[in-house]
């Protein structure tokens, strides 16, 4: 699962006090446990005034 957000490098600065991330040159990856966590991620980032959503990592692809 990916998360889209508007400003990368804020939205990683805002969550790293909260969660473990690894960054690499195209990509910051965050470690949550289940849904709650998603939750908590998504709230962090939107009251912090980063925009976001929830998509498919690979676009175009069927992961069903």
């Amino acid at each position: 699962m990916g998360l889209w957000v508007s400003d990368c490098g804020e939205a990683v600065r805002i969550l790293r006090d909260r969660f473990p991330i690894t960054s690499g040159p195209h990509l910051s990856e965050v470690m949550i446990d289940g849904t709650p966590g998603i939750i908590e991620v998504v709230e962090a980032l939107k009251s912090s005034g980063i925009d976001c959503g929830i998509s498919d990592i690979v676009g175009q692809v069927y992961q069903g």
